[in-house]
């Protein structure tokens, strides 16, 4: 417990700040994940030890040791009277996020926090655009991972991030996320301290594709086009023919 003393004219005010504590967890997807209570838990009468993913309750234990489990986490977790501790099995996407513990009674006391971690995505390596100058071939990427992205431009030796300087063969870098050369390929790497994954892809190839930026402007072009022909088609000309022994009328649609 940490006080702080302000003074403010003849007003004195007292801040109290409690300290949590906190940890990362970094885990694979499909194993099982133990959480542990730091300090001893001793509860008083009348107070609830509760475990909880952010909003939800997972878990609750009395003073008297008796425990309900939420409905939705039945065989799903364990829980552990003796140190309070909890299991979680067969980890997945959705269960990334805190895990809190926390003492009930009188007061509410928030005894640690578990920030869940799982193992990366693959990464996304897409061409932005690309371009030839006296043989030499140099292009613009974006690499995407898990909530972020970068995008560097690279020839067949370096990197360098876009609005970033160069790094020799690799860019500076955005958390977890990094585009560097290597053997003629440009690789776009996400990690994490649990799992690293990549996307590679050969410069020589990217060179001789039609960047993502080219192909939507050709796209949006034709869009444009097509709309300018179906008005025109829509400006008809009502004609009258006449014909020896009876009268009909045409409708024609002039395009062009």
């Amino acid at each position: 417990l940490l006080i702080k003393h302000l003074e403010k004219g003849s007003v004195l005010y007292f801040l109290c700040v409690y300290f949590t504590d906190f940890s990362s967890v970094f885990v694979l997807k499909g194993q099982d994940v133990r959480l542990d209570v730091q300090e001893n838990v001793q509860l008083k009468e009348l107070e609830v030890f509760k475990w909880s993913f952010g909003s939800a309750n997972i878990v609750r234990c009395t003073d008297t040791l008796s425990v309900k489990v939420s409905p939705e986490y039945k065989n799903r977790v364990e829980f552990y009277k003796g140190n309070f501790s909890l299991v979680l099995k067969n980890i997945q996407e959705g269960d990334s996020g805190p895990y809190t513990a926390v003492v009930s009674g009188d007061k509410e006391k928030t005894i640690i926090v578990h920030q869940l971690v799982l193992q990366v995505e693959p990464p996304v390596l897409t061409l932005d655009s690309n371009s030839t100058i006296n043989g030499n071939c140099n292009v613009t990427v974006t690499c995407r991972g898990q909530n972020t992205s970068v995008t560097s431009s690279c020839n067949s030796s370096t990197c360098s991030q876009v609005g970033g300087g160069s790094r020799g063969a690799e860019t500076s870098t955005v958390p977890l996320l990094s585009v560097y050369v290597a053997g003629g390929s440009i690789i776009c790497n996400h990690s994490n301290q649990v799992s690293w994954a990549n996307n590679t892809k050969k410069i020589v190839e990217l060179c001789s594709l039609k960047s993502d930026l080219s192909f939507k402007c050709v796209l949006d072009f034709c869009s444009w086009y097509s709309h300018f022909i179906i008005l025109r088609c829509n400006d008809f000309t009502l004609f009258r023919h006449t014909r020896s022994n009876s009268e009909d009328l045409t409708f024609k649609c002039l395009c062009g």
